[in-house]
C-alpha cells in the first residue's frame, strides 16, 4: 500500500471521528463511493475507536502531521494573539484541533501552536490524552526531539507550543534529494539517537516512521510525534532472556493495535505489551526503505500489511558495505529477543560502519556508490555459492546451539538438501572445503573485536601509597593502546569512571561502547608487585584472556608495554613494525620519576591555579630525575598553557614556557602525539592558524584515539566558523571520551558560536546539570542565556559561577549581562572591580562590557591593547556573539585581517 493511499485512509478515519458514530455511514457513503476497498479499511480502524485512550495517530492527524503537513494560508485564528504569541498563519489541521505558525512575542522567535478545537478540550479522555502526549514530549532535552516550549490555556483556548521546524519529512526530503550511503548513515545515526535518549528516559515512541522524521536545511534530524509515546518506566538492559523483563509499565489496554501497519512491529500488530525494541523494529523497516527504496512489508490492504509484518521475511539487501545488510537485518527480527536489545547498541554499530566507510575513502578504496541507490538490489537466492555459504551458516549456528553433538555428522536436513541437489562425492568435498573457509571466516570474523576500555586496576591492601601505582599501569596501558589506530581505545575520563572490583562488565561495555574491557589488580608486598589482569569479552561476559605478573617495584615500568603487547596479539591485531616499537618505548627507567610525574598528573587534575603550580613543581622533580622523561615536558607544557587559560598566567608569560616544554618533548620523540597537539594549541593562540592546524592533524593521525586533540581542534574548527566540522571532531570526541559530560559543553559552545542558541542551551543545561561544581560549566550556560534575552537567569548562572570560583571572565561577562539588562551602575562596579584586581584581565574580555554599555572608542581601544599584547582570547574574535555590536565597524573587519584569521 502506498503512502498516498495510506494518508487517504487515515484523513478520512481521523475526519471520521469527529462525527457522532450514528451519522457516519452516510459520511462514508459520501467519501468512499465507488471504493469499497477505502470504505472497509477506515471502518476496520473505526471498529478501535470507541475503546477508551485508542489513537491510531498518524500523519496527517497526527502531531507530526498537524504541524508540518497539508500547508494552506487559511483564516482563523490568523493575525491574532494568543497569550505572547502572535499568530500568523495556518499550517495544518486534524482530528484534534488546528496548527498555526506564530511568533513568540517574549522571546522572539517563530513556534508551532498546536490549538485544540472547544469540543477536543471537553473530551475529558482526549484531553488527558493530550497532556500525557506532551508531557511524555518535553521530558526529552535533545536536539534531534523535537523541543515542546510549553503546554497552557489562554482565554478559554488550550494549547501546546513546540519549536517550529523549517524542512521536509524523511520522505519528502528523499525524493528532493539525491542521497548517498553516508548522507543516508548520518540521518540513521541521527534518529538512533534521538531514540536512544528516548529509551533511556523510559519513553517508547511507538510510531516511528518517515512522516515522523523531519529534516532541516542544517541537516539537523528532528524525531517528532510522541503523541503515541507513553513512559514505559524503568527496565532491565540487553541481558535477559525474559520478555517480561522489559515490558512497558503503563501499558494501552491489551489488544489494542497501535501505531502506522507499514511500520508496525510484531508485537505491536499482535496488541501485545510493548516495550522499547518496538521502535528498533520501526526503525529498522525505515532504514530499509532508505537503503532499498521499497517497503520490507508490502501488501493490498491493512490486513495484507499486517500478516507480512507477523509473518514474511524481508528480501536480503546486497551491495551495501559490509555489517550494514546485518544491521538492517537484525533490527528486523520478529523476536525481540534476537533484535538489537538497546538503541545504544544500535547507534554503535551504524557508527562503526559510518566510520569504516570514512576511513576507507581516505584510503582513496571506497567502492560504495555515494550517489543514490541505481545499484542497491533486492537479493534473490538463486546462486550455487550464497546457498552454499548460507547452509554452512546454519550448520555453524547448530554446533553452537547444540556443543554437546560432536560426532562430526553433518545434520540429516543439510545432508539432504545436497543429495537433492546431485552433488558427487567430488562435489560435496569442495563444498566441504568451501564450508571450513566460510565457516572460519564465520567464526572469527564474527567475534572480532575493535574496542577497547582499560578500567582502573584495583589497588588491593590498605596501601593507599600505592594508588599512584595502579592508576599509573592503567593510564599507560591506555595511552600504550591508544597509539594503534585498528583499535577504538576509551579516554581515561570515561573509563575511570568504573573504580573497583565489583563492576558490572556487560554494563560498562554498553556504556562504553566496546567490545573487550581489561581489567587488573596490584597487591604490593614492600618492593614486591603482584598484578592480574584479565580482558573479557563484553557481549557475554567470558575472559579472552588472564595473566598473573610478578615483579619488583624497580622493574614494574615495562609492564604496560608487556600487557598491552598480549592484548594485541589476544584481539589479533596486525601491527606493523613502527607500531611494534611505538608500543615496546618504556617511559622512564626511574621509579621515582615516574612517583613525581604521577603526583603532578594528580595535581593537574584536580584543576585551579595552585594545584596546577603543584603539578609543575612535580613534573620538574621528575625531569630533574630523568632528563630524557618525555611525558613530564609534555605535562608541564600542558599545566603552563592551562594557566594562561584560566586567567592565572598572562599569555607573554605563559606561552613560551609551554612551547619550550612541547618542543623538547618533539626533540626527544617526534612521534608523541600529545605534543603535537599541544604545540598545535599553543599555535593556535598565537594565531598561528595554518601551523596550528598541520600540528592538530598530525597529532590525530600519530594517534586517533587522543581524544584531546578531537576536542581542542573541534574548539579551532568553530573559532574559524567551520561549524560543521567542528561538530564532527567533538562527536569524534565523544566517542571515545563518552562519559565526559563537559564535550557536551564544548559542543554547547560551538552550537552557541555557530548562532543555534537554543540547541546550544539544551546541550550547555546538560553540563551544568551534570557537573554542578564546575564553574565554567554554568559560566557557558549563562552565556547562552545572554543571547536568548534571558538576562535574570543569565545573571542567576554567572552568580553561580562566581561562587564556585571567582573567574575575571565569570565578573567580565556578569557586567555584560547587567549592562544588557539596563543595569548600568552593577555593570560599572565590576568594571571598577576588576580595575584593582591583581589577577591577569584580559582586554579582549574587557572590551565585551564596553561594547555592551555602548562605549565603542573604549572597546577598540581594549581590542588594540589586546593585539598588542597578543591576548590569545582574541582567537574567538571572529565567531563570539558578544562582539556583535562592533562586527559593523571597519575597525572590527581590520582587525581580523591583521589577526590572520581565514577567508
Amino acid at each position: 500500500m502506498d503512502s498516498e493511499r495510506l494518508n487517504q485512509i487515515e484523513e478520512i478515519y481521523h475526519a471520521a471521528l469527529d462525527i457522532a458514530p450514528g451519522d457516519r455511514d452516510s459520511f462514508l457513503n459520501e467519501c468512499c463511493v465507488g471504493d469499497d476497498d477505502l470504505r472497509r479499511e477506515v471502518e476496520s480502524l473505526l471498529s478501535f475507536a470507541d475503546t477508551p485512550d485508542n489513537f491510531i495517530d498518524t500523519s496527517p492527524g497526527s502531531l507530526a502531521g498537524e504541524m508540518f503537513s497539508n500547508w494552506k494560508d487559511q483564516a482563523n485564528l490568523s493575525n491574532k494573539t494568543i497569550g505572547h504569541y502572535a499568530v500568523i498563519r495556518l499550517i495544518g489541521a486534524g482530528g484534534m484541533g488546528e496548527v498555526y505558525l506564530a511568533e513568540d512575542t517574549k522571546l522572539d522567535r517563530r513556534v508551532a501552536l498546536k490549538i485544540l478545537s472547544p469540543e477536543f478540550a471537553r473530551d475529558t479522555n482526549r484531553m488527558s490524552r493530550f497532556v500525557r502526549e506532551a508531557k511524555s514530549a518535553s521530558a526529552l532535552n535533545h536536539p534531534n526531539i523535537l523541543t515542546i516550549h510549553e503546554i497552557n490555556e489562554y482565554g478559554g483556548t488550550h494549547f501546546i507550543a513546540t519549536e517550529f521546524i523549517d524542512g521536509q519529512t524523511l520522505n519528502e526530503y528523499r525524493k528532493n534529494n539525491t542521497l548517498g550511503l553516508r548522507s543516508m548513515l548520518e540521518i540513521a545515526i541521527q534518529v538512533v539517537s534521538a531514540l536512544d535518549e528516548a529509551h533511556s528516559a523510559g519513553i517508547v515512541h511507538r510510531d516511528i516512521k518517515p512522516e515522523n522524521v523531519m529534516i532541516r536545511k542544517d541537516g539537523i534530524v528532528k524525531v517528532l510525534d510522541f503523541g503515541l509515546a507513553k513512559p514505559s518506566g524503568p527496565f532491565t538492559s540487553a541481558g535477559g532472556s525474559s520478555e517480561d523483563s522489559t515490558r512497558v509499565q503503563f501499558q494501552t489496554q491489551p489488544g489494542l493495535i497501535i501505531g502506522t501497519p507499514n511500520y508496525m512491529s510484531p508485537e505491536q500488530a499482535r496488541g501485545k505489551n510493548l516495550d522499547h525494541r518496538t521502535d528498533i523494529f520501526s526503525f529498522g523497516v525505515v532504514l530499509y526503505e532508505m537503503f532499498s527504496g521499497s517497503s520490507p512489508f508490502d501488501g493490498e490492504t491493512i490486513s495484507d500489511v499486517i500478516a507480512a509484518v507477523l509473518t514474511r521475511e524481508p528480501k536480503p539487501l546486497i551491495e551495501l558495505p559490509a555489517g550494514l545488510d546485518e544491521i538492517v537485518h537484525k533490527t528486523l527480527q520478529k523476536r525481540r529477543r534476537h533484535r538489537y536489545q538497546t538503541a545504544k547498541h544500535l547507534l554503535s554499530d551504524l557508527k562503526e560502519v559510518r566510520d569504516e566507510l570514512e576511513i576507507q575513502s581516505r584510503l582513496g578504496r571506497d567502492s560504495v556508490p555515494d550517489a543514490g541507490l541505481s545499484k542497491t538490489q533486492i537479493f534473490q537466492p538463486n546462486t550455487t555459492v550464497e546457498e552454499t555459504e548460507g547452509m554452512f551458516r546454519q550448520v555453524a549456528d547448530e554446533i553452537i546451539e547444540a556443543p554437546n553433538n560432536l560426532s562430526g555428522e553433518l545434520p540429516d536436513r543439510f545432508t539432504t538438501k545436497i543429495q537433492s541437489k546431485g552433488v558427487s562425492l567430488i562435489v560435496l568435498l569442495v563444498i566441504l572445503g568451501a564450508g571450513g573457509f566460510f565457516g572460519y571466516r564465520y567464526f572469527t570474523v564474527s567475534r572480532q573485536i575493535k574496542s577497547i576500555a582499560v578500567l582502573p586496576f584495583v589497588n588491593v591492601g590498605d596501601d593507599l601509597s600505592s594508588q599512584y601505582l595502579s592508576d599509573g599501569l592503567s593510564e599507560n596501558l591506555i595511552n600504550t593502546l591508544s597509539r594503534l589506530p585498528q583499535l577504538k581505545v576509551i579516554a581515561r575520563s570515561s573509563s575511570f569512571r568504573y573504580r573497583g572490583e565489583n563492576i558490572d562488565i556487560q554494563d560498562a561495555g554498553r556504556k562504553l561502547g566496546v567490545g573487550a574491557i581489561l581489567t587488573g589488580r596490584v597487591i604490593r608486598r614492600g618492593d614486591d608487585l603482584q598484578i592480574s589482569v584479565e580482558l573479557i569479552n563484553t557481549a557475554d561476559n567470558t575472559s579472552i584472556w588472564g595473566e598473573i605478573y610478578n615483579r619488583k617495584l624497580s622493574g614494574s615500568l615495562s609492564l604496560p608495554e608487556e600487557i598491552a603487547q598480549a592484548v594485541s596479539q589476544k584481539l589479533q591485531l596486525e601491527l606493523t613494525g613502527v607500531q611494534e616499537r611505538q608500543m615496546a618505548k618504556q617511559i622512564t627507567q626511574s621509579p621515582q620519576a615516574y612517583q613525581s610525574y604521577m603526583n603532578g598528573v594528580f595535581f593537574r587534575r584536580k584543576n585551579g591555579a595552585e594545584n596546577i603550580r603543584k603539578a609543575i613543581e612535580y613534573q620538574n622533580q621528575a625531569i630533574a630525575l630523568d632528563q630524557n622523561f618525555t611525558l613530564a615536558y609534555i605535562e608541564l607544557s600542558i599545566n603552563f598553557a592551562n594557566l594562561v587559560d584560566i586567567g592565572a598566567l598572562s599569555p607573554k608569560d605563559g606561552l613560551p614556557l609551554a612551547r619550550a616544554a612541547a618542543e623538547k618533548a618533539l626533540a626527544l620523540d617526534e612521534t608523541l602525539a600529545d605534543a603535537y597537539y599541544n604545540i598545535a594549541r599553543i599555535r593556535k593562540y598565537e594565531f598561528e592558524w595554518t601551523k596550528a592546524e598541520i600540528a592538530f592533524k598530525r597529532a590525530i593521525e600519530i594517534n586517533p584515539n587522543l581524544a584531546a586533540a578531537h576536542t581542542i581542534y573541534a574548539e579551532y574548527l568553530s573559532q574559524l566558523g567551520r561549524f560543521d566540522e567542528a561538530l564532527r571532531e567533538i562527536k569524534l570526541s565523544q566517542d571515545l571520551d563518552p562519559l565526559r559530560t563537559g564535550l557536551v559543553g564544548n559542543e554547547g559552545s560551538i552550537l552557541y558560536y555557530a548562532r543555534r542558541y537554543d540547541e546550544a542551551i539544551v546541550k550547555k543545561q546538560i553540563h551544568a546539570n551534570s557537573a554542578p561544581e564546575n564553574p565554567f560549566a554554568h559560566l557557558g550556560l549563562a552565556d547562552v542565556y545572554v543571547q536568548k534575552g534571558q538576562y535574570a537567569e543569565a545573571i542567576l548562572s554567572y552568580q553561580t559561577s562566581i561562587k564556585l570560583e571567582e573567574t575575571t571572565s565569570g565578573l567580565i561577562y556578569l557586567g555584560r549581562a547587567y549592562a544588557l539588562s539596563g543595569k548600568r551602575d552593577e555593570a560599572i562596579g565590576i568594571l571598577d572591580k576588576l580595575k584593582t584586581t591583581e589577577k591577569y584581565v584580559s582586554p579582549t574580555e574587557m572590551a565585551i562590557i564596553y561594547a555592551a554599555l555602548g562605549d565603542r572608542e573604549k572597546a577598540f581601544a581594549l581590542l588594540e591593547k589586546a593585539y598588542t599584547e597578543r591576548d590569545f582570547q582574541l582567537t574567538s574574535l571572529k565567531v563570539e556573539p558578544a562582539f556583535d555590536p562592533l562586527r559593523e565597524d571597519p575597525r572590527f573587519a581590520d582587525l581580523l585581517r591583521r589577526l590572520g584569521f581565514p577567508q
